[in-house]
């Protein structure tokens, strides 16, 4: 692997700031569930009025689209801490080839290397 010690510092580091990063902000739109990376969209109850509930429906809406895209990006986001700690970090999954670095500067949550995500 070609991947200097320091540079597996930082994607740590990186990596470790986004979890947290995430889980703020899931936790602002939406309630832990009973799974590990499992969350529910919070619904705000605005009031009874007809314009009150639309706006409910609409926030809630968006939050479970939010909820769904940030969800994601926390399995991705543990996914590669846990390739950093198997020590397959840099590793394409699929050809098992190295991963460009530079790619994974761009994105350390890719998973594959160039020729394999085409």
């Amino acid at each position: 692997m070609n991947i200097a010690k320091d540079d597996f510092k930082k994607f740590k580091q990186q990596l470790k700031a986004e979890q947290k990063e995430i889980e703020e902000e899931l936790n602002l739109i939406a309630k832990k569930g009973s799974k590990k990376n499992d969350y529910k969209a919070k619904f705000e109850d605005y009031g009874s009025s007809e314009e009150e509930q639309a706006s409910e429906t609409s926030d809630y809406t968006d939050r479970i689209a939010l909820e769904n895209q940030l969800e994601l990006r926390l399995l991705k986001t543990r996914n590669a801490l846990a390739r950093l700690k198997n020590k397959t970090f840099g590793m394409c999954e699929n050809c098992k080839a190295e991963i460009e670095l530079e790619r994974l500067q761009a994105d350390p949550l890719v998973n594959l290397c160039l020729k394999c995500t085409k």
